[in-house]
């Protein structure tokens, strides 16, 4: 699924203060005792390995302020912080306990440990950021803001661009969550998956993203949470939390509910999409301190409802989402599958919410849409050759059709009228976009082929292709009235926010099946020449001899599909390319 974020999940590069590189445990031991012996002001750079750092004797305690704990290489899966494994233990296993302000860790994975990946204890432990980690396996929950002795929890936190999972698919007790957070404020979470945080027994998990016992004024954006016992939660029984943000988050939860506000006041929950499955409730804000809450522009399954007393406003949600509405919500993409018309530009304008989930602008078009996906429409770029028209000396095509060319394309499948033809235009083309199964049409949208291969909109002459469906994964196929179509040898990765560039001309590797496609030069690859029949036929055999025969015989000339070279004229040279091609045993591989 695409998730391309409204900020940077790049690795980090930046230090501050003496910079220390390590390769050991002992070396990352002794930096770390560096640093807290120091005071800080220190970055420490981790190479590449495992490292098992944590045990029940010792494990990484900071006090200092202002240190910089991060992978060298800034691959997080090559930097493996490890504990002695995911099981219960007589004294605290952590692979981070932070005690002092300031702190970064990031670009490193952490996990298989006694209780949690990081833990923060007291308001001492304030403006520590979390950035692409891969937290994993842990027996309690994976990062823990504990309020310290004086009842005081670390501020302003940021958690970004992170991979929380159960490798098993469930964890190995009830008493886990993602991030669970006591009486901190003004924390910041991004960008982050959640993934198979659920309990083994009839117990529940904690959410995938907690705040509570007197936490304050946290965002949470832009998050992508998949088969958790619960979701999003502010507060929970008496347990408070005030204010607050929830928007744009994909939510699928498998045993409750999605988003919950418990003894929350004047929280808002805006612009999330929610799929909830075994519970009644997608989202619910409970009990009479609940009040002055916002839940506005929400695409839910189940219903938003008020619970214990709690009061609040909610508007212009739906409640009644279907899951053929969305690309795959079992997997968590919960993007939509079409352009629904009760959803796109159909939310209210908050001022709020001014991007969606893939940090893509709101509105797109006329208003903002419903839930966290803004719809904008997909992207991409190709470029390909037909044999026909190839000049080897050029090393591109030719246009001498040109002055033949209709202002209508020939594909029925979209036959757009256009007023003119850029000079370079060697023909027509048919794009299609389908299904993984690589049969069923998505979208057709005829395009124009230029003379070094570029196909562009014929509206705008623009190449970057625009198409009104879903981002998703699309087999690429290109039809031409008289050459084999062809098909990408792979399903692409489409979306709004990355434009693919798919060259065919560059290898037989671009093309689906072996022999779908001519080797023109050393480097140069495209379609087989000589389908005078239709471009639905996938061979090249003695149909195509027989109408072009006719059409020869005839002297026939213009816009025909028995002109094989596309020079406006039916010549013995058309017959010479179906020859060799029908010789050679050229065949689409299209399914």
């Amino acid at each position: 699924m695409n998730h391309a974020s409204g900020q940077s999940c790049s690795p980090l590069t930046e230090t501050i203060g003496t910079v220390v590189t390590v390769s050991t445990v002992n070396q990352l031991k002794a930096a770390i005792n560096q640093a807290n012996a120091s005071g800080g002001n220190m970055t420490i750079l981790i190479a590449d390995g495992t490292y098992q750092i944590a045990s029940p004797s010792w494990f990484p305690y900071i006090t200092a302020s202002n240190v910089i704990i991060r992978s060298l290489s800034g691959q997080r899966d090559a930097v493996v912080l490890t504990g002695g494994g995911m099981r219960p233990t007589a004294s605290t296993e952590d692979i981070f306990l932070i005690a002092g302000a300031n702190i970064t860790i990031a670009d490193m994975t952490l996990g298989e440990c006694g209780n949690h990946a990081i833990q923060t204890t007291g308001s001492n432990a304030d403006g520590l950021r979390i950035h692409n980690l891969r937290i994993y396996n842990t027996y309690e929950q994976m990062i823990k803001g504990a309020s310290g002795p004086g009842g005081d929890g670390a501020d302003n936190g940021v958690v970004e661009c992170c991979l929380f999972e159960y490798t098993a698919g469930i964890g190995p007790q009830y008493y886990i969550g993602g991030i669970d957070i006591h009486q901190g404020r003004n924390w910041l979470v991004r960008d982050n998956t959640f993934k198979n945080i659920r309990s083994p027994d009839a117990s529940l998990a904690e959410h995938a993203i907690h705040f509570w016992e007197g936490s304050a004024d946290a965002i949470v954006e832009r998050n992508i949470i998949i088969h958790c016992d619960r979701g999003i939660g502010f507060g929970l029984g008496s347990s408070t939390n005030s204010g607050g943000i929830i928007r744009n988050n994909f939510v699928y939860t498998s045993r409750d509910v999605g988003i919950g506000l418990e003894s929350s006041p004047n929280s808002k929950i805006l612009n999330n999409t929610v799929y909830t499955t075994n519970y009644f409730n997608s989202i619910e804000y409970r009990f009479a301190t609940t009040t002055g809450v916002e839940i506005i522009n929400n695409l839910t399954n189940k219903n938003i409802a008020a619970r214990n007393g709690a009061s609040g406003t909610k508007s212009n949600n739906i409640e009644n989402a279907q899951s053929s509405w969305f690309i795959d919500p079992e997997q968590g993409d919960l993007h939509l599958s079409e352009k629904f018309s009760p959803i796109v530009n159909q939310g209210l304008s908050l001022s709020d919410v001014t991007d969606d989930i893939d940090g893509q602008t709101r509105p797109n078009e006329s208003g903002p849409d419903i839930g966290a996906d803004e719809w904008y429409p997909i992207q991409l770029k190709t470029s390909i050759i037909l044999q026909g028209a190839y000049d080897p000396t050029l090393h591109m095509m030719n246009n001498k059709l040109f002055s033949q060319i209709p202002l209508t394309s020939p594909y029925a499948e979209e036959p757009l009228t256009i007023d003119d033809l850029p000079t370079a235009t060697v023909d027509w083309v048919l794009i299609q976009l389908r299904a993984n199964d690589g049969t069923s049409v998505i979208k057709n949208k005829s395009a124009l082929l230029l003379t070094d291969g570029r196909l562009i909109d014929p509206a705008n002459h623009d190449e970057i292709l625009v198409f009104d469906i879903s981002a998703g994964r699309y087999y690429l196929v290109i039809q031409h009235r008289n050459h084999l179509s062809v098909m990408s040898s792979v399903t692409l990765p489409l979306s709004s926010t990355t434009i693919v560039d798919y060259d065919f001309t560059t290898g037989p590797d671009k093309f689906f099946g072996i022999g779908g496609a001519v080797q023109l030069q050393s480097d140069q690859w495209g379609l087989w020449a000589g389908n005078g029949n239709g471009k639905d036929d996938c061979f090249i055999n003695i149909i195509d001899y027989e109408v072009w025969f006719l059409s020869a015989q005839n002297g026939q000339s213009g816009y025909l599909h028995t002109d094989y070279n596309l020079d406006g004229q039916v010549t013995s040279m058309d017959y010479v390319l179906w020859f060799n091609n029908e010789y050679y045993g050229a065949t689409s591989q299209v399914p």
